[in-house]
């Protein structure tokens, strides 16, 4: 293999999937690509990627290699050169392409969100699809007049005490418990939002047509959010996980398709959303993605220390109101 660009996937560890985050990382690595005429092949763990048994991803190759250091070593035995988030800025912020004329051979191991709207050129997003075309035209089918909801609640989601008063009472201890793994990060991006801001948003789509369905996308269990369905007409993958997996096992091997279960659910979300008319969110690089798929509007809740701040993704324009 002459050149190649290898993708050290460390999200896939992450207990939620990390999709998000690892296929925004190949954006990047596919920007660079694009950018050098494709001389570098992109390569990334197959054993990681179960994603490739049921995707195309644009010029992304899988290696049968589950060892991180073999799987950075070129055929002739050496290490392949670390391409760190300084040098990575500087190829993809600073246009600096030829840093990688230094070696033939690279890895990466991060995603540097800051480069998201320079490498959207590419319209690497806009190409990742299901391998059978058919899949494609079933969820546009089904969810071209739903309003898809991404409800983030569990995975690196910081709660407090505070915030468990917003839920209902039987839930409280349930969900205090089922966080704890996850709840005390310190990144504040994911900030807990309680159940009636997003009840503001909802209520006035759904006055506007009281049969409208929502399609809801969550990382947390359905016990934890039953009482939407006692305001609205939900939907969820469950309503189509029998006939899904039907369909992809005609192209698929249904061995595999019975192996993958969870990453199966994340992709039938990740993209029955992209068909959606309308998402509603929080910040979080999984509905990010299929926004960015097939541009659909979406209406962002973000949570910051007084206010919550209500904008259309990717405009970001919007309005404040108080908490």
């Amino acid at each position: 293999m002459n050149k190649s660009i290898r993708f050290i996937d460390n999200f896939y560890y992450y207990d939620d999937g990390g999709w998000g985050q690892r296929i925004y990382s190949l954006e990047q690595a596919y920007y660079i690509g694009y950018k050098m005429n494709f001389e570098y092949n992109i390569l990334v763990q197959t054993p990681h990627w179960p994603e490739l048994h049921f995707l195309d991803i644009p010029k992304v190759t899988g290696i049968e290699c589950d060892d991180i250091q073999e799987f950075i070593k070129t055929s002739n035995g050496e290490k392949a050169s670390y391409l760190n988030s300084e040098l990575m800025n500087d190829v993809l912020m600073n246009g600096k392409h030829n840093i990688l004329r230094q070696s033939n051979h690279w890895y990466f191991d991060e995603w540097i969100e800051e480069t998201k709207d320079l490498v959207k050129e590419t319209f690497f997003i806009k190409k990742v699809k299901f391998k059978d075309p058919k899949i494609e035209e079933y969820l546009k089918n089904n969810f071209k007049d739903v309003v898809g909801f991404h409800l983030r609640r569990k995975y690196w989601v910081k709660v407090e005490e505070k915030d468990l008063e917003t839920l209902p009472e039987h839930l409280r201890e349930k969900y205090w418990k089922e966080t704890e793994k996850y709840r005390d990060t310190p990144v504040d991006q994911y900030l807990f939002i309680p159940d009636h801001q997003y009840f503001k948003v909802l209520d006035k789509i759904v006055e506007r047509n009281k049969k409208q369905k929502i399609f809801i996308s969550s990382d947390i269990s359905p016990e934890f959010y039953a009482h939407y369905y006692e305001k609205y007409d939900i939907i969820t993958y469950e309503n189509f996980k029998k006939e899904f997996k039907e369909l992809l096992s005609e192209t698929v091997d249904k061995e595999v398709v019975n192996r993958y279960p969870d990453t199966i659910n994340a992709l039938f979300d990740a993209f029955a959303l992209s068909y959606c008319k309308l998402i509603v969110n929080s910040p979080s690089c999984f509905s990010m993605f299929s926004s960015d798929r097939n541009e659909v509007p979406t209406i962002t809740i973000k949570r910051t220390n007084k206010k919550f701040i209500v904008f259309n993704y990717p405009h970001h324009k919007g309005f404040l109101h108080n908490n």
